[in-house]
């Protein structure tokens, strides 16, 4: 499944960056660009960080990314709108 649309990055492929040892989203853009176009995926590599370090680090997650461009017409196309969080 594509995570990262801008960047065209899977999940496998970010799987494979954290089996790497790659543990932040800053990691992540470094190596292969992920979040540095309109942010959406941050929040899923952020889910996977979590998922992989045995700690749920975000509550929920817009999926807008994997969708249509609805969430950037209903407000969600800004950076930081993406992880709903307690």
């Amino acid at each position: 499944m594509i995570i990262c649309l801008c960047q065209n990055v899977s999940d496998r492929t970010v799987n494979g960056l954290i089996e790497q040892g790659l543990t932040t989203v800053k990691a992540m853009q470094k190596k292969c660009s992920i979040g540095r176009g309109c942010g959406k995926c941050v929040c899923l590599v952020k889910e996977l960080l979590g998922k992989h370090s045995g700690l749920l680090t975000v509550q929920g997650c817009v999926r807008s990314a994997l969708q249509t461009n609805e969430g950037a017409e209903n407000g969600l196309g800004k950076k930081g709108n993406y992880c709903a969080t307690k």
